[in-house]
């Protein structure tokens, strides 16, 4: 249905904010914020900045995503005390916005902290600091930075930003409020099922790699507790024996851009979650360095830190020359007892994710060692079981995958739908006014902000943890 739009328009000669309703003011957003520099106290809770969740409790994001954040071993002196509502721009403003704060508490000096100075809606910008348009605008302030690049409070202040009037402001919020709930809602429901079928998936592959495509085979026990019982003739014999070469770690070199005679750089960043290459962002090293980590047709890469420790990719030679990164490790398996296409398989079954599990050092940073991969048990059947198994499960998932690429463009288009009606919505390109009840309008005040779902349903920290 087409939205209503407004009949009069202003031309704000900023070529990210475009024509304006003539009702609505602008303003450089150091007129409407103001930097904050308060020393934090004692005792204040340590707040961290993410895309996902806004600004909140370092511990609280921990449990959330499952993950270490460094605190601030010295204590929190000189850190800067912020307070629920305030804005936050942190070194990942630039790909994703600028952030709400949800919480008081304290914030590393690194990040800029700003509050409104004049009368308005803290949900309307912070709708707008979220929104594409803006983004790219911040964007433009970092062009031919690298990542890390801090936009100042001065950077942010010489933005020119719509200031629709405290009412409309309020309308924008109620629309958005409504609306994008509904989104979201329909965003939940397609993210639950590429879950499930990637979980079918996962149990499809997992049954024919650890169990075998015969129904009626006799079983034994593998005697590795993660791994179960097998079928009884194959046999379970750790990775570093079914290599031809020893495992070995990658480059730590930098990331150069392209020469006539250099090497294709792949790093973790370069494997999708899927398994598969992106081609986004190429890299290279000199040759002279890339031959020495130079990758062959049916190497194994398998990551051994952080949030991608386990992933795994199996390189086809569809680029004659490339090396890859130190944080990725090169298994060469011997293909007279292990197949590459069936070692893969395995990386993608719940039992090789047990094992990553359990294996991980996590004092610091996930990471899963070359040792630790050597000596990860294998259930291994004979060659042309491998193969037959690898045809089965190609054949059962090829249904799978393409239920998930459907539901995944759908998703997409759906995000890309939200971000399009809030970008409409807060810079004037539609008119909400008749499309919100004065009862919505109302209820911005009855019912306090609200935070994202996944931090209202987080089991929040103790008091012992806080102390």
């Amino acid at each position: 249905m087409t939205k209503p739009q407004y009949g009069d328009l202003v031309d704000t000669a900023e070529a990210w904010l475009g024509k304006i309703p003539v009702t609505w003011k602008s303003f450089y957003a150091k007129r409407i914020f103001q930097q904050m520099r308060i020393p934090s106290k004692s005792g204040d809770i340590q707040l961290t900045a993410s895309q996902k969740y806004g600004v909140i409790p370092q511990t609280l994001f921990m449990k959330l995503e499952d993950q270490k954040v460094a605190l601030a071993i010295k204590g929190t002196e000189g850190f800067k005390r912020v307070q629920k509502n305030d804005f936050i721009i942190s070194l990942r403003s630039f790909q994703g916005g600028i952030e709400v704060c949800h919480y008081d508490g304290c914030v590393s000096p690194a990040y800029v902290a700003f509050r409104m100075g004049m009368r308005g809606t803290v949900s309307y910008f912070a709708y707008l600091f979220k929104s594409q348009p803006f983004i790219a605008r911040l964007q433009s302030l970092t062009d031919g930075m690298r990542d890390g690049k801090m936009v100042s409070f001065e950077e942010f202040g010489g933005i020119l930003l719509p200031f629709p009037d405290y009412l409309e402001q309020r309308q924008v919020v109620a629309y958005l409020n409504r609306e994008t709930s509904k989104i979201d809602r329909l965003i939940a429901k397609q993210e639950r099922l590429i879950e499930l079928l990637q979980e079918k998936r996962q149990a499809v592959i997992s049954r024919a790699v650890t169990k075998g495509i015969d129904p009626n085979v006799k079983m034994k026990d593998s005697g590795v507790e993660w791994l179960g019982e097998v079928p009884e003739h194959w046999v379970v014999t750790k990775l570093k024996r079914v290599v031809a070469d020893k495992l070995a770690y990658g480059a730590n070199e930098s990331p150069q851009d392209f020469t006539a005679d250099s090497f294709r750089y792949i790093r973790i960043t370069d494997i999708s979650a899927d398994g598969q290459l992106n081609d986004d962002d190429k890299k290279f090293l000199p040759r002279n360095i890339g031959i020495e980590y130079q990758l062959s047709v049916n190497d194994v890469l398998l990551a051994r830190s952080g949030g991608t420790v386990g992933k795994s990719f199996i390189f086809s030679g569809a680029e004659e020359h490339c090396c890859y990164a130190g944080y990725l490790i090169k298994c060469t398996l011997d293909e007279a007892k292990c197949l590459p296409p069936f070692f893969k398989l395995f990386t993608e079954t719940s039992n090789y994710w047990e094992y990553i599990s359990g294996s991980q050092i996590k004092s610091t940073i996930e990471n899963v060692s070359a040792e630790k991969y050597g000596n990860m048990w294998l259930p291994l059947p004979p060659i042309e079981e491998q193969k037959k198994i690898q045809h089965s499960v190609d054949k059962k998932i090829s249904r799978i995958r393409n239920l998930i690429i459907t539901s995944e463009k759908a998703l997409m288009l759906l995000k890309e739908h939200r971000q399009a009606l809030i970008s409409a919505a807060v810079t004037g390109k539609i008119d909400v006014r008749e499309l919100v009840t004065d009862e919505e309008v109302a209820a911005l005040d009855a019912e306090p902000e609200e935070l994202p779902s996944e931090v209202e349903t987080a089991t929040y920290m103790t008091e012992e943890e806080q102390g």
